[in-house]
């Protein structure tokens, strides 16, 4: 989406409206028309995660019954995307959004091959509310320690869509049962999910 949705906290998303609106998913093209009863500037989107799919509907969980805590409205979103998938190169490179260069970024599907296939990776998944801000998905590689959180809508699992164009439902053990969950076994299969160590 190129820029923020809520803080944690229930404070104002930037721009105001995109946790809301679906015309900040880049559904409807790179430009958002102005609302003015809502607050809503409009302008040129950056980035987003629209182009993969048109349907507004795909990216938000049916499952997923949350408000949005400022604009006390539906959220339009509950998917993000893995952000070693098609990736940005130059924030890659500069190690934005806590990018470890040591692990591979896929920026074309061409780029996976040598013993990590896109069966493998996951490209979408759904992210908890209280850390879905924006379209990445930041997951620490090293699995050292939880970013962002998936969410939990069915059970103890979260959906995942991966890079071949597969989707399954994965069920957690220890760091992602709650919001403030630690453990190594979710960290480490998020990882060896997302993305690999570069040899």
């Amino acid at each position: 989406m190129g820029t923020p949705n809520l803080t944690e906290d229930g404070s104002a998303d930037g721009p105001a409206g995109c946790a809301t609106n679906i015309n900040y998913l880049g559904v409807n093209g790179d430009t958002v028309p102005p609302d003015t009863a809502n607050g809503v500037s409009g302008g040129t989107l950056i980035g987003s995660i629209g182009s993969y799919a048109k349907a507004a509907g795909v990216y938000k969980c049916p499952a997923d019954k949350t408000l949005d805590v400022h604009w006390k409205a539906p959220r339009c979103r509950s998917v993000s995307a893995n952000m070693y998938v098609g990736a940005d190169k130059r924030q890659y490179l500069n190690q934005t959004y806590n990018y470890d260069r040591t692990y591979k970024a896929f920026f074309k599907f061409a780029d996976f091959s040598g013993g990590f296939p896109s069966t493998q990776c996951f490209e979408f998944l759904d992210e908890n509310p209280k850390s879905c801000n924006d379209g990445y998905f930041e997951f620490i590689a090293a699995s050292t320690y939880a970013n962002d959180r998936p969410a939990v809508n069915h059970g103890n699992s979260s959906s995942f869509s991966f890079a071949d164009g597969h989707c399954e439902l994965h069920k957690w053990s220890d760091a992602f049962l709650t919001i403030n969950g630690t453990g190594p076994i979710d960290l480490h299969w998020l990882s060896n999910h997302g993305t690999v160590k570069i040899n």
